[in-house]
């Protein structure tokens, strides 16, 4: 072993590596939602490989938890104050978040995530149907006839069609002679 690499860890306290690995398993959920078990699995990690480094560098650590002595958590569920009543917050001209009480034409994934939430479950708990636009009615006539204008469902339509044809050809169909021979 090096000097220079047990240099690196001495006088390094026993919770310094703790603190670290509870600072990067927090950037890390908010980066990214995690479920508890990715939150254990990714601390078991970053345990292992703390560990790994000190033993690399012969510095002994004195009652560090292994990984497998960090038992799963079951994950509780997050029960969600509604502030504001979900019958009533889409009108013409705003959908109300029913979280925070604060207007919006379009109820973003992005400030659902402020309240750490996805749209399925906010839909969830609004009683909403799964497919309803989080969006004022006003700004889903728009959307609607934007759609429409732009002809977007029949360019979708060529566009399956096409992806079709190829992967027909793909397994050496050829999809012109299977339609004149259905007709």
């Amino acid at each position: 072993m090096s000097t220079q690499t047990s240099e690196l860890f001495e006088g390094q306290n026993n919770h310094d590596y703790k603190a670290h690995v509870l600072q990067m398993v927090v950037n890390q959920t908010k980066m990214k939602q995690m479920s508890a078990e990715e939150i254990v699995e990714y601390t078991k990690t970053l345990l292992s490989n703390f560990q790994t480094l000190f033993a690399i560098a012969g510095v002994a650590i004195e009652g560090t938890p292994t990984p497998d002595s960090l038992a799963v958590v079951e994950e509780t569920p997050i029960e969600y104050k509604l502030v504001y009543d979900p019958a009533t917050a889409i009108t013409e001209e705003h959908i109300i978040c029913c979280l925070c009480g604060k207007p919006y034409k379009t109820l973003t994934k992005l400030h659902l995530r402020h309240h750490n939430i996805t749209t399925e479950k906010y839909r969830e708990i609004c009683e909403y149907k799964p497919k309803e636009p989080l969006m004022a009615y006003n700004d889903r006539a728009k959307r609607s006839l934007n759609l429409k204008e732009t002809a977007l469902p029949v360019r979708r339509k060529k566009a399956r069609e096409a992806k079709e044809r190829a992967a027909a050809l793909a397994q050496g169909f050829d999809p012109d002679e299977l339609s004149s021979t259905e007709q």
